[in-house]
């Protein structure tokens, strides 16, 4: 349930939540992140009646992607056009915690390395070069991201 906050928003926790098109029962949407918010992954608020929950910080994403690019894939069955069509969403192009992921991704980070905009000699980074186009565009790069965090990262994708 946690990989389902996968945005930076906070997520309701009733069926409206990620998890609706999980199929998670409505107990689940309750108990579940009561105990991710007690063990500290998930940050709960209230609006209202509501209550919202998302990751606790940022480095949270990266623990529970590591396992998980260990973990074995397993097919998920497509029963409907509706799903069949989602997925294949999905796997294009989505926001993945503080990133990019999908194949339209793992493209611009291929094309920007092959132009000299990334570097991956020592994990990937961002050149001059690529500092300077992305300026062009009108984004600022500056020494650190939100939080310390880096600018460029891996993904599983």
């Amino acid at each position: 349930m946690a990989l389902a906050v996968s945005e930076r928003k906070p997520w309701p926790t009733s069926r409206a939540g990620p998890w609706q098109w999980r199929k998670f029962a409505p107990s689940m949407a309750t108990s579940h992140p009561n105990r991710l918010v007690a063990g500290g992954l998930l940050a709960q608020e209230r609006r209202g009646r509501h209550r919202h929950v998302r990751l606790a910080e940022p480095g949270i994403a990266e623990r529970i992607e590591a396992p998980a690019a260990r973990a074995p894939s397993r097919l998920v069955p497509v029963r409907s056009l509706t799903a069949a069509r989602r997925h294949r969403a999905v796997g294009f192009a989505r926001v993945c915690y503080d990133h990019l992921g999908g194949s339209l991704a793992v493209a611009m980070t291929d094309a920007m390395t092959a132009r000299g905009l990334l570097s991956r000699e020592s994990g990937p980074a961002l050149t001059a070069s690529g500092a300077a186009w992305l300026s062009g565009l009108g984004i600022t790069y500056g020494a650190a991201g939100a939080a310390g965090r880096p600018h460029v990262r891996t993904c599983l994708d």
